[in-house]
């Protein structure tokens, strides 16, 4: 496996093994701070529906006047930041403003990720990279 590829995998098991952690008490959390079952629903569904747009306007931005690699950076330290933020918000409200926030970490992550991967495959062994890569993140996350 590529070494890009290898450490691309290695954040993002990284990544995936935080918001697993938080996700089976992210209702209990919610209530926690204030909110209810629906802001829940709520905050989880304003973050699907922000990253599909933002999806839409990152698409605009040409691959030629970005690096992936301040990109990649730029987005796992978003990330950081909006974990980060869990632990002092203390409003429901706040909870929207985080959700927003990993849309767009998210949005600004995942094409340089999917690009730097697919710069990285070598000719006739791209099932297999692929296949590797989802199977090792899927196994520790």
């Amino acid at each position: 496996m590529h070494r890009n590829v290898r450490l691309l995998l290695g954040s993002s098991i990284f990544i995936h093994m935080g918001f697993n952690v938080l996700a089976p008490v992210y209702a209990i959390y919610v209530q926690h701070i204030g909110g209810q079952l629906i802001d829940a629903s709520f905050s989880v569904g304003f973050y699907a529906l922000l990253r599909g747009i933002l999806y839409f306007v990152v698409a605009k931005f040409k691959d030629s006047h970005l690096s992936h690699r301040p990109i990649l950076f730029g987005g796992y330290l978003m990330y950081a930041v909006a974990y980060l933020g869990y632990i002092i918000i203390d409003t429901p409200v706040w909870l929207f403003v985080i959700q927003g926030w990993l849309a767009l970490a998210d949005t600004i992550l995942n094409p340089s990720w999917s690009a730097v991967i697919a710069i990285s495959l070598q000719t006739g062994k791209e099932r297999e990279t692929y296949a590797k890569f989802y199977g090792y993140r899927s196994m520790f996350e």
